[in-house]
């Protein structure tokens, strides 16, 4: 594993190279950590290669801005994972990433938000997919202040299928929000989201979501899902999920519910001698299991489970 320091490649490109693609083989092939602090970072993935990345942000005070350019060339793999150090008290901080997914190319994305309690964090993720692509992500709001993630996906080509999973925590007086758009410009592409939140003391959560469909883009099959959880009378969430189709063979879905825990289940559990609270974290356990297995090790499932916990 090696580790650069931003002020290295500002400007260019790692590139990673002579990593023939093999089916059979890990997909950290090639493993590398890429600390950034300031500016911005290029980052790019040689055709028919296999790459495990790790963005650590190291924030020391206000960060104003920092801008990552990802490009995955055709037919490459990447798993990228984006996590937070924060030496100090972390009062604000905006990060702007912008992907390119090229042809037959896979692109797995992880943000780890779990920044210190007064942290305000606005998060922009933008992604191109090209003909016949991969991209997934996965987004959990942890820890912080005010949370904003917004993620926009644009299909450019012929059979670009996007997956974007995402769980948010908010508690205390956090407020915490998901903003997604994802464009259908062409057709024959797939697109699934599912996002829940779990809103506890006086916290906000909030979750708005748009799939777009163009005119001309039929045979576009795109389900959007977000499932929520009151832990508390004082908490609020506030969810809108939206379908914009301008053409007809499609097959399109959303719904969004909002509710308590299941007091059925919990005296049901309370019955055979499961103590209230561990019957409560059986329950959310089970709730957010939909979306963390999808993470693609169990280090990172793990990780995940104990924070919500």
């Amino acid at each position: 594993m090696t580790t650069i320091n931003s002020k290295q490649v500002q400007g260019s490109q790692l590139v990673f190279e002579n990593a023939t693609f093999a089916a059979q083989k890990s997909l950290v092939e090639n493993h590398i950590e890429i600390s950034v602090s300031e500016g911005v970072t290029i980052i790019s993935v040689s055709a028919h290669t296999k790459a495990h990345i790790h963005i650590l942000h190291n924030f020391h005070g206000t960060l104003p801005h920092t801008q990552i350019e990802i490009r995955i060339q055709s037919g490459a793999h990447a798993l990228i994972i984006e996590t937070y150090a924060v030496t100090e008290k972390l009062p604000k901080a905006n990060i702007t990433t912008n992907i390119a997914v090229g042809n037959g190319a896979h692109c797995e994305f992880i943000s780890l938000q779990h920044l210190s309690e007064g942290a305000q964090f606005a998060q922009t993720i933008s992604v191109q997919q090209s003909e016949n692509s991969h991209y997934t992500a996965h987004v959990y709001q942890i820890c912080g202040s005010i949370l904003h993630s917004k993620l926009g996906v644009e299909k450019i080509g012929t059979q670009a299928n996007t997956a974007i999973y995402g769980l948010s925590y908010p508690h205390r007086k956090e407020q915490f929000e998901f903003d997604t758009t994802v464009k259908h410009s062409c057709p024959d592409c797939e697109t699934a989201e599912n996002f829940k939140i779990i809103a506890a003391d006086h916290s906000v959560g909030i979750f708005g979501g748009m799939i777009y469909v163009a005119p001309h883009a039929v045979k576009t099959a795109a389900q959007q899902s977000n499932k929520n959880i009151l832990l508390s009378p004082n908490a609020r969430i506030f969810s809108k999920p939206q379908l914009e189709i301008y053409t007809d063979d499609v097959t399109c879905n959303h719904g969004s519910t909002t509710g308590q825990l299941n007091n059925d289940a919990l005296w049901y559990m309370q019955a055979r001698g499961i103590a209230p609270e561990t019957a409560k974290q059986l329950l959310i356990q089970a709730f957010v299991h939909e979306i963390t297995e999808k993470l693609p090790t169990q280090e990172l499932r793990d990780f995940v489970a104990a924070k919500v916990q």
